[in-house]
């Protein structure tokens, strides 16, 4: 039986957790071969001493558990023959059970005779959390809501987050232990599967990974989405954290789009908005500019240059204003061309492309329908068609 499958039926944590390397019985450790073999991988360590009673009735709960866990890494330290070693570990009482991830001790022990409900509870909790939880739309506040929390943000249909990917998962494992120590938490969004969640955490191009506090954006991570930069950034955190920096700080979304897959026409719309009416209007382009046309040509004094172009046969029509008729009435006497009488918007594909727009003009919208700024756009664009 593997413990995944006890932790959903348990409902344990409510988050969805990866297990580390398999294992599935308990290896004798001492001073001598303790640092070697718990070096790499995820340990559950039993200190005990074969005197002690307590350590005797927690014995079968204990081979209950090795028995049934084949995804863990059980060891055992028999702490009469190695006192010193337990000392290391932080052992004041037998028996006592602690987790050791890649030669590091996470700061939760379990001390005493506990029922094996609680041994598996504790090893699920603290040898089977990876680095990186699985956060999305009914758990996020739950979970991100308290403490610190890294968040990664993507796409799977995204090339940079495919790219980046393998970077991300070797920076959080080789982070977690000292992330851990300190309490600062990785965890990743599937932004397709949760849009909603992505927009309200300022995720504007994917991949995006940011900071929280307490549910609280804090910033974003701006550095190379590589393996180094990445891991630099994490073991920062910790010291951040320490010294009050990120509780007294305030967010500022910042765009970096070098790291992304964006949106190029919403991204300028954002910028139009942020710098005021005159701005606005040249991003919202013709749409916003057509009308004022409109009524400047209705309104537009007589040049001189306008009336000698005028046509002379309106001398014909001897008292008639020839010039302010046709102005007044917005010039163009003759019917305007419609190209889309019924409001319709066209898909078009390589097939149908070039026959569909060899005459007339043309507005076409290029997106990928994964695209959250695509998704905002589509109502929008569906009204303008009209």
């Amino acid at each position: 039986m593997h413990l995944r499958s006890l932790v959903a039926g348990l409902a344990l944590l409510g988050i969805a957790w990866a297990a580390p390397a398999a294992g599935g019985t308990a290896q004798t450790l001492d001073s001598a071969t303790f640092s070697e073999r718990t070096r790499t991988g995820t340990w559950v360590i039993k200190h005990f001493s074969p005197k002690c009673k307590h350590c005797r009735s927690f014995q079968p709960k204990w081979e209950q558990a090795v028995a049934a866990l084949d995804d863990v890494q059980f060891g055992e330290i028999n702490c009469a023959q190695n006192e010193q070693l337990c000392d290391t570990h932080n052992v004041e009482a037998w028996p006592t059970v602690s987790v050791f991830k890649h030669g590091q001790q996470q700061k939760r022990l379990l001390v005493g005779d506990q029922t094996k409900e609680a041994l598996l509870q504790y090893i699920a909790e603290t040898a089977q959390r990876p680095a990186v939880a699985v956060l999305g739309a009914g758990n996020f506040t739950e979970h991100a809501g308290k403490g610190v929390w890294l968040v990664k943000h993507y796409s799977p249909f995204c090339p940079h987050c495919r790219h980046m990917a393998p970077h991300w998962a070797k920076a959080a494992d080789e982070a977690a232990a000292e992330l851990g120590e300190a309490g600062v938490l990785l965890g990743e969004v599937n932004c397709i599967d949760n849009r909603r969640l992505c927009e309200d955490n300022f995720v504007d191009g994917y991949p995006t990974v940011n900071l929280f506090v307490d549910g609280r954006f804090v910033e974003e991570m701006l550095v190379k989405y590589e393996f180094a930069p990445m891991k630099e950034y994490m073991l920062k955190l910790p010291g951040r954290v320490k010294s009050g920096e990120l509780a007294a700080k305030k967010a500022v979304p910042v765009v970096a789009n070098d790291n992304r897959d964006w949106d190029d026409a919403a991204d300028a719309a954002d910028k139009a908005q942020e710098s005021g009416p005159a701005e606005k209007l040249e991003a919202d382009g013709a749409r916003d500019a057509e009308p004022k046309s409109e009524v400047s040509k209705a309104n537009e004094p007589k040049s001189e240059v306008s009336k000698a172009n005028e046509p002379k046969p309106a001398e014909t029509k001897a008292g008639e204003p020839k010039t302010e008729v046709s102005k007044a009435d917005g010039e163009p006497k003759q019917p305007e061309e419609s190209y889309n009488p019924d409001g319709e918007v066209i898909t078009l594909t390589k097939e149908n492309f070039a026959e569909r727009t060899a005459s007339g003009p043309w507005f076409i919208k290029f997106y990928a329908p994964w695209c959250p700024h695509c998704q905002h756009l589509a109502p929008e664009w569906t009204r303008l068609g009209a």
